[in-house]
């Protein structure tokens, strides 16, 4: 990752829990009064928005010792069905200017925001979200993987 900043734009959808996401971005800020993270849900629908905003307002709550208390906190919730909704979201990015920009999105969408910030030659880092998930090795834990060479059952061991 980088170095700690004070501007990360989180972009969600349906498919990454916002939770995860916050606690994410909370880990790459500087910790200053000058702290900001911006939350742009997608949702699937108009009437999702309420609970969207909702459960990020919670995950926030949860959260409030983890970050400087003079963090400034923008939520957007927008209806995947919005015409123009690739345009919405490009205007937010330029006019945030965030430092770190951290995907929790489908394929699809992660594609579209890839694919402007190449056409924009934005310098904002891109994480998606995957990228903060360790994942422990097999052979390391009590269980293994099914088709693994190392996996072996009961009927197997004799």
């Amino acid at each position: 990752m980088q170095s700690a900043v004070d501007n990360v734009l989180i972009l969600l959808d349906s498919s990454y829990r916002p939770h995860s996401a916050i606690e994410a971005a909370i880990t790459q800020l500087a910790g200053t009064p000058q702290d900001q993270i911006t939350i742009i849900s997608v949702v699937t629908s108009a009437a999702a928005q309420k609970a969207s905003v909702h459960e990020i307002t919670a995950s926030l709550q949860s959260l409030r010792h983890s970050f400087h208390p003079s963090t400034r906190f923008n939520i957007f919730a927008i209806a995947d069905g919005v015409p123009q909704l690739e345009n919405t979201v490009h205007k937010l990015i330029l006019k945030l200017r965030p430092q770190l920009m951290l995907l929790g999105l489908s394929t699809i969408y992660s594609a579209a925001v890839f694919s402007h910030l190449q056409r924009t030659q934005s310098d904002i880092n891109v994480v998606h979200m995957d990228e903060f998930v360790s994942i422990v090795p097999d052979e390391d834990e009590d269980w293994c993987i099914r088709g693994s060479p190392r996996c072996m059952s009961p009927v197997d061991m004799d």
